[in-house]
């Protein structure tokens, strides 16, 4: 197809600002300058820069000129169905053109798996795969095993299931990017490596694949099938690559390789912002070619928070502009420094900053949003000193640990239905998938059905192992529903807006889905009579004890400050945030200290512990729009540090 001037999209951009922006608002010149390009190019974007908003414009017009010549269309790869949400929600008709063939827009995985692995498998094994699921991989290779190699991995290596992987179809390697002479087994003659690698060969030949897995079968394809990269590039002439800076380096390399020198791709992300779940990955794999102009004008926040933020992270932003919000004394950044008895009382003293300055914007923000997180959950240790190991939950004794929290048992589906939905704030699926397990044993257990074996009630782990061993059609059946129901709950997915329940519990149309699996499915399969059940299925909800639920909420006064860690507000935008220090691989206010206190053009050579810091600063502070808190031990800076800190933009507030 022949590309789309800029004087064809010029034009269009008051249309796109008129349906995204606010009324009297407009594009800034280097965000009409990233609408208009569509060459090759990695773009940088600091947070708050109003990326996605831009992204929407470019694809709204573009839409504008589909359908293009001979079936092409996009492709918009990010890490969550957010993009997908946006358009839908956003751009009215021309989100039904976005999302149709021969467009494509979607998560990386999904691509993969959809354009590449399924074909390869498919083509290969002559049948489709089963799905691309780490846990089905997990169970399915662990029902395989015998007794000797699960006494083995109890024993010596109990995490090698889950990295399970195989290197040239022939041998095994740990991760799909190591090598098979690094399997701990070197003998490949013992019955026990001989068994795992026969259960990882038999669980990838019934099409259960983990999600790596993907790429790796990805990356055959194309090497077994070279004239299928061109018909992908033929296919999507111009590909688009959100939050790049989330991408790992497998990813990165099959995209690469996927697509021709004649495709458009420009990859869009701030490697600032690169932090990860695992451990085991510390770095941003992206490497920007920085050859368009940053986005570093924030819309997100003040010009004073941009001021104290802008060279504490990775790669500095000396040119980092806050929004034109009113400059106000009250909403310079404010570091609370704490000695070791009055830690507890930060949380407290940043709700009481907020009721001081909440004034200045309660006529713009209907729902203001506020927020104390830290790297850490909790910890128990100390160091050799003999100081705590100061983690989120050292701030506020009623802090729980929402992955290590007990799920209570409930007489009620409802009171099964609300907790993950409407407690767990940090909006994860894996507490809504938990509970709806913890949901079908307390069925089991009022049915009055046990384990005949052990004559015992079910468990988590015996009533996988049941179902798997009874009937694995059933059992993976069942996991699928379960999935597809954790999806509809976390996002709800009705195009009913009159369904009940969309904000106090799971949505009334999931709510029966549910009911009507358990009668019509589950009691069947255990041969209950489903009337026992009737009570449990339609009581109304109980009153929940309140140090059950998992909501970390610090309430003061009018003030509900949500307390958590940097991890789980990433991507989120709050009225105020405070970042808490804790120890991670030692003290926060340690590694960022000479951050905090100096200019410095260049951080990355700083050490990985001090980039880690960085990054998870960096993202924690560039949360808020209106106001910025830090909270570190007072030993951290000395009195001249505390008057360059000032110097810097810092109102000191000491609560000891």
């Amino acid at each position: 197809m022949s590309l789309i001037s800029k004087e064809e999209i010029r034009p269009l951009i008051p249309e796109a600002e008129k349906l995204l922006l606010k009324p009297g608002q407009s594009f800034d010149p280097k965000t009409v300058e990233f609408i208009e390009c569509l060459d090759t190019k990695d773009v940088v974007a600091c947070p708050g820069s109003g990326k996605t908003t831009s992204l929407l414009a470019k694809l709204y017009i573009l839409s504008k000129f589909m359908p293009f010549p001979n079936n092409q269309g996009i492709c918009v790869l990010t890490h969550t169905n957010v993009a997908i949400n946006e358009i839908k929600s956003k751009l009215g008709n021309a989100a039904s053109i976005l999302l149709s063939y021969p467009n494509y827009v979607g998560t990386i995985q999904g691509f993969v798996d959809k354009f590449l692995a399924t074909p390869f498998y498919t083509k290969y094994w002559k049948f489709r795969p089963q799905s691309f699921n780490d846990d089905h991989v997990y169970q399915k290779v662990f029902s395989l095993l015998s007794r000797g190699t699960k006494i083995w991995l109890d024993n010596q290596h109990g995490s090698i299931i889950a990295n399970l992987r195989l290197y040239n179809c022939f041998s095994l390697r740990l991760g799909i990017n190591s090598k098979a002479e690094d399997f701990p087994i070197k003998n490949k003659q013992t019955p026990t490596y001989k068994n795992l690698l026969k259960a990882k060969k038999t669980t990838i030949n019934a099409g259960f694949l983990t999600y790596d897995e993907a790429f790796w079968l990805g990356k055959m394809y194309i090497d077994k099938l070279p004239s299928y990269k061109e018909d992908i590039s033929l296919r999507f002439p111009i590909v688009f690559i959100d939050e790049m800076q989330d991408t790992y380096m497998n990813q990165i390399d099959l995209i690469d390789e996927i697509f021709n020198d004649q495709v458009i791709v420009q990859r869009i992300g701030d490697p600032n912002q690169a932090i990860y779940s695992s451990s085991v990955h510390e770095g941003c794999d992206w490497e920007s070619n920085h050859d368009f102009p940053r986005l570093a004008n924030s819309k997100r926040f003040t010009k004073q928070i941009a001021k104290v933020i802008k060279h504490i992270c990775v790669n500095p932003e000396p040119d980092l502009t806050g929004n034109n919000y009113p400059e106000n004394q009250l909403l310079k950044p404010v570091m609370i420094l704490y000695d070791d008895t009055t830690i507890k009382l930060v949380v407290r003293r940043y709700s009481e900053l907020i009721s001081e300055r909440k004034h200045l914007w309660q006529d713009e923000v209907n729902n203001p949003v506020y927020w104390a997180v830290g790297w850490t959950h909790d910890n128990d240790e100390i160091t050799a000193d003999g100081r705590e190991k100061t983690s989120t939950k050292s701030y506020w004794d009623g802090y729980n640990d929402p992955r290590r929290c007990s799920k209570s048992v409930y007489d009620s589906l409802l009171n099964y239905l609300v907790k993950p939905n409407k407690h767990d704030k940090l909006g994860r699926a894996k507490p809504i998938s938990d509970t709806l397990f913890s949901l079908f044993i307390r069925v089991l257990d009022i049915a009055q059905v046990i384990h005949l074996e052990s004559k015992r009630r079910f468990t988590k782990n015996s009533l996988k192992k049941y179902l798997e061993d009874t009937d694995e059609m059933f059992y993976l059946k069942w996991l699928e529903q379960l999935a597809k129901w954790t999806l509809k709950i976390k996002n709800h997915k009705c195009s009913n807006l009159e369904c009940t329940n969309r904000d106090i519990v799971y949505p009334a149309c999931i709510v029966e889905e549910i009911k009507d699996y358990i009668i019509s499915e589950w009691s069947v399969f255990f041969e209950t009579p489903s009337d026992v059940l009737n009570d449990f299925l339609n009581k109304q909800l109980e009153e929940i004890d309140p140090i059950t639920i998992i909501d970390n909420v610090y309430k003061n006064n009018s003030i509900d400050v949500n307390v958590g860690t940097v991890h789980s507000v990433k991507g989120q935008t709050h009225t105020a945030t405070l970042f808490l220090e804790c120890f991670s691989y030692g003290f926060n206010g340690n590694q960022l200290k000479e951050f905090f206190l100096k200019n410095n053009e260049d951080n990355s050579n700083s050490g990985m512990r001090k980039i880690n810091a960085l990054k998870i600063s960096y993202v924690a502070m560039s949360r808020p729009t209106h106001f910025l808190c830090v909270a570190f031990h007072k030993d951290r800076f000395t009195g001249d540090e505390v008057a360059i800190l000032e110097e810097k933009g810092w109102v000191i507030d000491r609560t000891y």
